[in-house]
């Protein structure tokens, strides 16, 4: 059984594969972000989001770090609604 980690890396490998629409290799930089991603234990589904929207635009980039912003706000805010959340109790 593959581990939440690999689960991780394998979706989004999978993913800019998919979005690419050609062979892959992950680039060093690539392997920095997910490992930055996991760190932060940014969920699986926030990424992929943030993926299936450049791709429903019809962007094709060539590595995660065009990704970078865009999870990185999805983030915020879901960390934003979190607080509010609590904030509320």
């Amino acid at each position: 059984m593959p581990s939440e980690a690999d689960v991780f890396i394998d979706t989004i490998t999978e993913r800019l594969l998919s979005i690419r629409g050609r062979g892959l290799m992950m680039s060093p930089a690539d392997w920095l972000v997910m490992n930055d991603w996991w760190d932060r234990r940014i969920p699986l589904h926030v990424i992929t989001e943030c993926m299936d929207e450049a791709e429903a635009r019809g962007v094709r980039p060539r590595n995660l770090r065009y990704f970078v912003p865009a999870v990185d706000e999805a983030w915020r805010q879901v960390l934003d609604m979190q607080g509010l959340e609590e904030a509320g109790r």
